[in-house]
């Protein structure tokens, strides 16, 4: 029994998601942690055939999968290769048929452009994702703790750089999907803090700032402040240089602290950090979804730690409103003071690439790159040598 507290467009869209799930009350009720861990259950199109590698996962067709006549495919195996450039090779090798079961970020455009250049039967998907490259600041530790420092460093980031300067393509966009239903007008964007068309203005303004601040508290000593970074997410470090070199305009010179991803999202978690540049994948094209995240308090990846009664209340009250246009006002409203807070930089919803073999078919990419054919039910390939294509 599911009991809400009101009416919501996202019933069905949660029910749908690839991350919900349906497990059996007897089987996680004695070990609710480890349940999962020692007893392999649920009722999808493939089961395990052997036991899984740190490099090579193979599955087999599950022939009491409850939609008959899928999944088309009579295994399936998934190689396990973090380098993307080793991806690609064992992609044009034939190794891989395609270069993953969902889109992911280590895969950038210039990459995926030159793999599927070299041989007219690979084909290049773009997608515009539902996920975010982020700059958070930790608003509960000094400097940070200070809205002028926060809007000094948000006025000083072009966020259109990222793509000019970096791997990454993308939309510039703020607290909402930048393609979506919900996304801010550019007119009014364009009024909040890091995101006015005029440079010259936003830096001097980034300065008059710092120097407010340190007129009152204190020279900062950058040299003291490092951003951290995923050296095994291939955007994170590199849009990290980008807004080093952004922020020596304002005369700010950090250094990058680079190390593994597991323990660089442990610090967001925790809080051990002053500037964090990773990203953030979203379900649904729903403030529900990237504001419930990421800004409301005690939201699942509110790594900046920043409060805003405000902003909580907006919350709550836009949730219920079933007004379309009532809806959107509000959404704006606390999308405007998020910016401005800027605790939380967005610095660009950015694009996912795939390649895949021409041969490979029934495979749709999507913005959800979790929900992208998670199940992988209606993948077959389409080659001379198979029984159905004699």
């Amino acid at each position: 029994m599911v009991h809400g507290k009101g009416p919501t467009t996202l019933l069905l869209d949660l029910f749908a998601n690839g991350h919900n799930a349906i497990i059996p009350k007897h089987i996680v009720e004695q070990d609710p942690v480890n349940a999962l861990k020692t007893q392999i259950i649920g009722t999808g199109p493939y089961r395990i055939k052997g036991t899984p590698t740190e490099s090579l996962w193979q599955y087999e067709r599950n022939p009491d999968y409850f939609i008959k006549g899928l999944p088309y495919t009579d295994e399936l195996e998934i190689h396990i290769i973090d380098d993307a450039q080793a991806m690609l090779a064992a992609l044009l090798s034939k190794r891989i048929h395609w270069s993953g079961a969902f889109l992911h970020p280590n895969l950038d455009g210039d990459l995926a452009k030159s793999a599927a250049q070299q041989n007219a039967n690979l084909i290049h998907g773009p997608m515009p994702g539902l996920i975010v490259t982020h700059l958070a600041l930790q608003s509960e530790k000094p400097p940070f703790d200070d809205v002028r420092v926060r809007q000094a460093v948000s006025e000083a980031i072009k966020r259109e750089a990222i793509s000019a300067l970096g791997n990454q393509t993308g939309a510039v966009g703020t607290g909402n999907y930048a393609l979506g239903r919900w996304k801010m007008s550019k007119v009014v964007q364009e009024q909040l803090i890091g995101y006015g068309p005029d440079m010259k203005k936003r830096i001097a303004h980034a300065k008059k700032l710092l120097a407010s601040y340190e007129a009152e508290k204190g020279k900062i000593d950058w040299r003291k402040i490092k951003i951290q970074c995923s050296s095994n997410i291939k955007f994170s470090c590199e849009n990290a240089q980008v807004v080093q070199q952004l922020l020596k305009k304002i005369d700010v010179n950090i250094q990058l602290d680079p190390m593994l991803v597991a323990q660089h999202r442990a610090n967001e978690v925790s809080g051990d950090f002053l500037m964090s540049l990773l990203g953030a994948a979203f379900d649904f094209d729903d403030p529900n979804d990237t504001f419930g995240q990421l800004f409301v308090t005690n939201g699942g990846r509110w790594y900046q730690r920043r409060s805003i009664p405000e902003v909580d209340a907006l919350f709550e009250k836009q949730k219920f409103t079933a007004d379309p246009e009532k809806r959107k006002a509000l959404i704006w409203e606390m999308d405007q003071i998020v910016m401005n807070d800027s605790a939380y930089l967005v610095l660009l919803w950015f694009d996912l690439h795939h390649v895949r073999w021409n041969f490979v078919k029934g495979w749709t990419p999507t913005p959800n790159i979790r929900s992208t054919n998670a199940r992988m039910d209606y993948v077959w390939l389409d080659l001379p040598e198979l029984p159905h294509t004699q």
